[in-house]
């Protein structure tokens, strides 16, 4: 069982009591929600969350079809996801806003997709990461459904130019994506 625990977690309740922190069941509950869904995981062992990998194409259409749940885990199952103090997030976070804030943006425009930010955070996590440990631990974000990527077309962001309508910092906005 998953369970997402937070900072204030007492670790002499592990295997006794999670109250106050989420397991993987209540991410569940979002599987009634009539429309695709996105949860980014930036936590120990999140890879361990995705289910198995498979590249039957008939069977990946199939699942698009129905109601899916994409996941971006900063971390392979029996990882753990490096942290840097002065960002008070992880390097996964870092790299998912880096991302989203223009660095991830394709050759085919300005907006940028799910697919964008998969590509940017699996080439740009496991580096920092090795930096960050000096060489003495990896981190590999993995994406899924894997078999399904390929196929969807995710909107996530539009970075703006200064001067553009919006807030933000000197220099640029983030304008983030809902449904068309």
């Amino acid at each position: 069982q998953y369970y997402f625990i937070g900072h204030d977690f007492r670790m002499a309740n592990l295997g006794r009591s999670y109250e106050g922190c989420l397991s993987w069941d209540d991410f569940r509950l979002l599987a009634d929600i009539p429309c695709r869904k996105l949860v980014f995981l930036d936590t120990c062992h999140s890879g361990a969350l995705q289910p198995p990998r498979s590249r039957n194409l008939k069977a990946a259409i199939r699942r698009l079809q129905d109601d899916v749940i994409f996941t971006v885990a900063a971390s392979k199952g029996s990882q753990l996801a490096a942290e840097h103090p002065e960002w008070k997030h992880g390097v996964f976070t870092k790299c998912l806003l880096d991302a989203l804030e223009g660095k991830a943006a394709g050759p085919a425009g300005p907006e940028i997709t799910l697919n964008d930010v998969v590509r940017y955070v699996e080439a740009t996590v496991p580096r920092i990461t090795l930096t960050l440990t000096q060489g003495s631990r990896t981190q590999e974000p993995v994406a899924a459904p894997d078999s399904l990527l390929a196929y969807a077309r995710i909107p996530l962001a539009r970075p703006q130019q200064a001067g553009q309508t919006g807030r933000g910092s000197p220099g640029h906005t983030l304008v983030l994506l809902g449904p068309p």
